[in-house]
């Protein structure tokens, strides 16, 4: 069991927090939870938006670059990887993410999820923009 918070640092939520490592250690939790559950980021989600007391899976181990297309710029990452990870990686050869929100420490998966936005918003849009494709498991 650990506190947990979003960004705000309110509420405070004692949760059972759960980190896979890779994907087989994620679908086995999935598979074997009898618990309702959520995923987490980096806990940079407003409130307690990333927080399930019963069980909360902290997605952050999770942080691969599995390719990179250099010609289209098109990344293919595990959901906890960090966006400063990818400025970090990609900014030297030129590469900037279309949309950036306040904070470069939030995960893949959570711009995703909240669907984050940058002071770009007006002419491009959001994050869900710029992605391609997901793939979700359902545990099934």
């Amino acid at each position: 069991m650990k506190i947990l918070s979003g960004w705000a640092n309110y509420p405070k939520i004692l949760a059972n927090e759960v980190c896979p490592n890779n994907e087989e250690e994620l679908i086995e939790l999935i598979n074997s939870s009898q618990k309702k559950f959520i995923a987490r980021g980096n806990g940079r989600a407003y409130g307690d938006a990333s927080i399930n007391e019963d069980l909360t899976i902290n997605m952050r181990n999770m942080n691969r670059i599995l390719k990179w297309d250099s010609v289209n710029g098109e990344l293919i990452a595990e959901t906890g990887l960090l966006l400063s990870e990818v400025i970090d990686a990609y900014l030297p050869m030129g590469w900037f993410p279309f949309v950036t929100p306040g904070t470069k420490y939030i995960t893949l998966g959570g711009a995703i999820a909240a669907d984050i936005h940058g002071k770009n918003h007006h002419t491009e849009g959001s994050f869900g923009n710029f992605v391609n494709w997901i793939e979700l498991i359902d545990g099934e």
